[in-house]
């Protein structure tokens, strides 16, 4: 408990202190005004407290993929690893979203190509695997619910002969404060395994740094 209580302090003082930062570059700039295109991305990494119904907390870290592919909406996938746990959500990860209005077109003038269709449904259907919508709260600061519906989880504990391995769906809240092309993203999600029942709240933060396509 006093290592959750400490991590969520930690959050707090991380967050605040971004914003502090950014109040005193107003003077020098003038605040920038958050609006993404397809196919903008932005890279983090992560620091993450993992908890579950009866075995405690973790702390692990981890990285996160995120692609927008509308003006508000983004597709992501992350990898966090820790002592005793994995979690993977595929989403993105390998798959060429940028091709994929280019699949489309394709399936639509070779209506022989029934394969062809079958690899981007596959594709679309793992690219929303993890979906998150971006409300703007101000120029520089969004808030951004996400759901991710196959989240591949593994939790081992050898001290309690337990082993779980499964599929999990996710909800979550995330703040994602931009600093020019910094973005620190604090955020808590519930996850539940399809089977087995392990469940939990994951809290943490991710900082990263955004790459807005070429125009």
């Amino acid at each position: 408990m006093r290592i959750a209580i400490s991590f969520v302090l930690l959050l707090i003082t991380t967050f605040y202190a971004a914003n502090c930062q950014e109040s005193l570059m107003q003077n020098e700039i003038q605040e920038q005004n958050i609006s993404h295109n397809r196919l903008d991305a932005t890279v983090f990494f992560s620091g993450n407290m993992i908890t579950h119904n009866s075995y405690g907390s973790l702390i692990c870290g981890g990285v996160k993929l995120r692609v927008f592919m509308w003006k508000r909406i983004s597709f992501d996938s992350d990898l966090v690893i820790g002592k005793e746990y994995m979690h993977l959500g595929p989403g993105i990860i390998g798959i060429p979203i940028a091709l994929l209005g280019a699949g489309f077109h394709y399936v639509a003038h070779d209506n022989e190509s029934f394969f062809g269709f079958l690899i981007i449904a596959a594709t679309v259907i793992l690219s929303v695997e993890h979906i998150a919508y971006h409300f703007p709260m101000s120029g520089t600061l969004e808030l951004s619910p996400f759901v991710s519906f196959l989240r591949f989880k593994e939790l081992d504990i050898p001290e309690n002969n337990y082993s779980h391995s499964n599929a999990s769906f996710v909800a979550g809240l995330e703040l994602n404060k931009y600093i020019k092309r910094f973005v620190i993203s604090p955020y808590v999600e519930y996850n539940i395994s399809y089977v087995g029942g392990l469940r939990g709240f994951n809290f943490g933060i991710n900082a990263g740094y955004y790459f807005p396509k070429r125009r």
